[in-house]
């Protein structure tokens, strides 16, 4: 899970904006947004949906979630 994070990490860090401008002929400005926004996007919908989250871990357990976390960041 360590290797696909970093991996991750370094994909969206260092050659997304090169992707979006050269694969999709994006403009500097578009490259911009769109690199900033697929950055930012996780963790603002992380922050929304961290309360249903909560809910749902107090009424179940939180182990449930944790493995469904788990399991989604190693199946991406």
């Amino acid at each position: 899970m360590i290797v696909s994070i970093f991996v991750s990490a370094v994909a969206g860090g260092a050659f997304l904006p090169l992707f979006i401008k050269n694969t999709l002929h994006a403009s500097n400005n578009l490259s911009n947004w769109a690199t900033s926004l697929c950055v930012s996007l996780p963790y603002l919908i992380g922050a929304i949906l961290s309360p249903f989250w909560g809910r749902l871990a107090d009424k179940y357990g939180a182990k449930p979630w944790l493995m469904r976390a788990s399991w989604g960041t190693a199946i991406i």
